[in-house]
């Protein structure tokens, strides 16, 4: 990709779908068309001036792939990663850091990895630690349960939108076990059926029943919960400092079942 200089700066406004693809695809119109955005949001979040110019992009899966490849080839696979689990966090202004970051990227390549003495550099260096700070914990911290049919269920509400890197994890670790995981905050579900993953908008209808066994699985779990316990020792702060309060409904051994 050929850089983009600081003087193709304008007043235009890019806007996309809310997607990671949708954001590729505005890093493919910026330097397709040679037109820098000063900003770059989702659609219907900003208010442009009478000076602004805003350019809807469209999300198309080809101009994403080739953005993808660019980056690969041009920068690293490291600094996708890294803009991709920025991506994740949806603070606001994100996209300006990112495009900043994959800008500088396309110019000194994989060097921009160690130029923390630039702002957006250092911003999506801190989000992609923010976004998988929490992935991490919710590897370990996401509880399933089983439905009839032999199907894995579990729900959550985290504050990055880590849906997809949570299911990749769990797709790797149970390549032949089916499940759904749901992130009952954004009204996200992603779907594996033991051979493809998929993402869907909207929570599941109609589910199966728990299994038979998953109420025994319960109380067993709770039982060695409180058994492993160490009573002398007990310490809700420290508790609430490696398993936040936040996931606790979650989490079979400190939730409360009417069964």
């Amino acid at each position: 990709m050929e850089c983009i200089t600081d003087n193709n700066r304008n007043g235009i406004i890019y806007t996309y779908d809310g997607t990671f693809d949708g954001f590729l695809c505005c890093v493919f119109r910026a330097y397709s068309t040679k037109r820098f955005p000063g900003k770059i949001a989702r659609y219907g979040t900003v208010t442009p001036s009478i000076f602004d110019e805003v350019a809807n992009i469209q999300t198309g899966r080809a101009e994403a792939e080739r953005v993808y490849e660019g980056i690969r080839k041009n920068i690293s696979g490291k600094a996708l990663y890294y803009a991709y689990l920025a991506f994740m966090t949806e603070r606001e202004g994100m996209e300006d850091d990112i495009f900043e970051f994959l800008r500088l990227g396309f110019k000194y390549g994989g060097r921009v990895l160690s130029m923390m003495n630039n702002d957006a550099v250092l911003s999506v260096v801190k989000l992609k630690e923010k976004a998988y700070r929490e992935a991490d914990k919710l590897f370990g911290f996401l509880r399933f349960e089983e439905l009839e049919g032999g199907i894995y269920y579990a729900e959550l509400e985290p504050d990055n939108n880590i849906l997809e890197l949570l299911a990749k994890h769990f797709e790797d670790r149970f390549p032949n076990r089916r499940f759904i995981i749901c992130d009952k905050g954004r009204g996200l579900s992603a779907v594996y059926d033991a051979r493809e993953l998929t993402l869907l908008r909207g929570m599941p209808e109609n589910l199966p029943p728990r299994s038979e066994s998953e109420a025994e699985y319960r109380r067993l779990w709770k039982v060695f919960y409180d058994a492993v316990e160490i009573k002398e020792r007990h310490n809700p702060k420290l508790r609430r400092s490696m398993m936040p309060k936040k996931y606790h409904k979650y989490i079979t051994e400190l939730r409360r079942f009417p069964d």
